[in-house]
């Protein structure tokens, strides 16, 4: 019983930072709705490349720092181990249906940085690091090359635990891992039902030029 008030916090305050919507009110700000822009979601990809590429950096701070703060408060208050997928799950549910924007939102992906970084750092950054680096390889053939980076990252996440951690990091293993299918499963259903060819995965660049 002692641990409801502190998971009903929890709850609530990661949904709350889940669902600022940074990309939107700050894209306002250049008198562009990003719902109505791009993929239609109000993250810092479509920011990036809709509204100017400055901001979309500063969105992607932004929704990472919501995450990280969730999971830290979260610890704070005594939310550890198993518990600590609470925060994790309501933040990125607060992302994609956000209270202030009638329940519209983005992917997710920066929240999810944020939240890896929260629960472990040392343990996210490898998978960070090469996830990055394959997303900007690929970037230039692939619209969405997030999906492919990330299960890279997934493999290194893998590779990680397996040979530099103890059993004990196992949970936080666990946890970063369902949040992250959490969240490439939500992108790929949406971004396939809008993708013109069907096949969001795989959909190709067209720089021909006109």
């Amino acid at each position: 019983m002692e641990q409801i008030s502190p998971i009903l916090q929890v709850i609530l305050l990661s949904y709350l930072l889940g669902s600022l919507p940074f990309a939107y009110l700050l894209s306002l700000l250049f008198k562009k709705n990003v719902f109505y822009l791009g993929t239609r979601q109000a993250g810092a990809t479509n920011v990036w490349r809709e509204v100017n590429r400055p901001l979309g950096v500063i969105v992607f701070f932004l929704d990472a720092t919501k995450g990280f703060i969730s999971i830290y408060f979260s610890k704070k208050i005594g939310i550890n181990d198993h518990l600590i997928i609470i925060p994790a799950l309501f933040t990125i549910i607060g992302h994609w249906n956000s209270a202030f924007t009638k329940l519209r939102g983005g992917d997710g992906l920066s929240t999810f940085i944020g939240i890896g970084l929260g629960i472990s750092i040392s343990l996210v950054l490898p998978m960070y690091i090469v996830g990055f680096i394959v997303a900007f390889i690929i970037r230039l053939r692939f619209k969405h090359p997030t999906i492919i980076a990330g299960s890279v990252g997934i493999f290194i996440l893998s590779i990680t635990n397996i040979f530099f951690y103890e059993s004990s990091s196992n949970i936080q293993y666990t946890t970063i891992l369902f949040i992250l299918m959490f969240v490439f499963t939500h992108s790929y259903i949406y971004h396939r039902n809008i993708a013109p060819s069907g096949n969001y995965l795989w959909e190709i660049k067209n720089n021909t030029k006109s």
